[in-house]
């Protein structure tokens, strides 16, 4: 990129004796300068596209989360990069609904695998949530960056993403393991 720049920055200069374009020249070492610091805005430019992705985002990353108000109650300080984009992406793409299936493809997103059980004891207001007794998020090769904790595991952010979309109207048990 460097040599692209200083090729269009010597085409630019006037003909004669007073702007040699031969290597080793003032002339040629003030070019290189101007062209190095254009092929460097020109590679932050493209940092910065990169960055409009909130899935790729990383120095942006605090300004994508504070614009979409994490993190929250239910997430907590994330620590590690793959967690926090992958709490950004759930924020972004999270479309609200009352059905059992939502409530699992919402777990899903959080890395939770649960069940759904309406009208609990004949209660059709009474929904019971089943999930494994816990529930291990693992470090992962793409998501995850050196630091990153190898493993994480509980289900507090389980019980905080459901009870916070939930129905006002709807009573949501939570049970783990086999036999809960």
């Amino acid at each position: 990129m460097l040599d692209k720049y200083r090729s269009q920055l010597k085409q630019l200069l006037p003909p004669g004796l007073a702007f040699p374009r031969m290597a080793g020249t003032n002339w040629h070492r003030v070019l290189e300068g101007i062209a190095a610091e254009a092929a460097r805005v020109e590679d932050r430019a493209l940092d910065l596209l990169a960055e409009m992705d909130p899935s790729m985002a990383t120095e942006l990353l605090g300004e994508w989360e504070a614009e979409w108000g994490l993190p929250d109650a239910c997430t907590g300080a994330l620590s590690s990069l793959g967690d926090r984009r992958a709490a950004l992406l759930s924020r972004i793409r999270f479309v609200g609904d009352q059905t059992p299936g939502f409530f699992v493809r919402l777990a899903a997103s959080i890395g939770y695998t649960v069940t759904v059980e309406e009208n609990v004891d004949g209660n059709p207001k009474v929904w019971r949530i089943r999930a494994p007794e816990t529930t291990v998020r693992w470090f992962r090769a793409g998501q995850s960056r050196a630091g990153d904790s190898i493993r994480t595991w509980g289900n507090d952010l389980l019980e905080c993403a459901i009870l916070q979309v939930a129905p006002a109207h709807l009573t949501v048990l939570f049970a783990y393991g086999e036999e809960s």
